[in-house]
């Protein structure tokens, strides 16, 4: 083996340079592609969890808001306080449909207590609306303070948690599994780092050898010329 690489490196040294240069490109392309890879998919990973998060938080304070809202209008009969009901309604709409739509799987978890919860809260304000628009706010408000409510306020309340549970898991597991795959990488970053060194060494020795036998090429033709 070592017979036939010296006499390949010694006929065809330019082969064997172009072959490392060839092999270096090759793996700096490929561990750079897979370094960006990892880097791309955790940011994205990383933005949409937190997207996650910042939407439970909205709804969360959307609820409150709705809640506050009904009940305020429930009391006073003050129609700006429905108006400002509904154009809550679309938010808290919005920020709902955009937590599904980020992570399907959460309309198994908490997402489907928040939405149970949801409708029943909304079927009871809507009630106390139209108790209120006709002047019987006392009624209105009691049915706002019902234990039927409450207990709806208490399931939204445990579904929220659930989903801030699920996210987090997410996050964990998904951080965990980058972690795992950025090992990998730094594997094989090490590998191609080694490979690489042991390419450009025999390199060099060969163009070592190489030039040696050029000179004393040189040299003998220059003594025979003398001679």
């Amino acid at each position: 083996m070592r017979y036939l690489f010296s006499r390949f490196s010694s006929s065809n040294p330019n082969r064997l340079l172009i072959g490392s240069i060839g092999l270096t490109l090759v793996l700096v392309i490929t561990m750079g592609w897979s370094v960006l890879q990892i880097h791309n998919e955790y940011t994205e990973l990383i933005q949409g969890q937190l997207r996650l998060q910042e939407l439970i938080g909205t709804i969360t304070y959307l609820d409150e808001a709705l809640t506050t809202s009904a009940r305020t209008f429930a009391a006073t009969g003050t129609p700006v306080w429905e108006e400002q009901y509904f154009a809550q309604v679309d938010l808290f709409d919005a920020a709902y449909n955009e937590i599904v739509m980020l992570n399907p799987a959460l309309a198994d978890m908490g997402a489907a207590h928040i939405d149970e919860a949801y409708v029943i809260l909304a079927d009871l304000e809507v009630q106390s609306f139209e108790l209120a628009s006709q002047g019987q706010n006392t009624t209105a408000l009691d049915l706002l303070l019902s234990p039927e409510y409450q207990a709806a306020k208490q399931t939204y309340t445990e579904g929220q948690n659930a989903l801030l549970g699920a996210v987090a898991d997410s996050i964990t597991a998904n951080v965990a599994m980058y972690r795992q795959r950025a090992v990998w990488v730094g594997i094989g970053v090490t590998i191609s780092v080694i490979v690489l060194s042991v390419s450009w060494i025999s390199v060099l020795l060969v163009m070592s050898k190489h030039e040696a036998r050029r000179q004393q090429a040189e040299q003998v033709l220059q003594e025979a010329r003398n001679d």
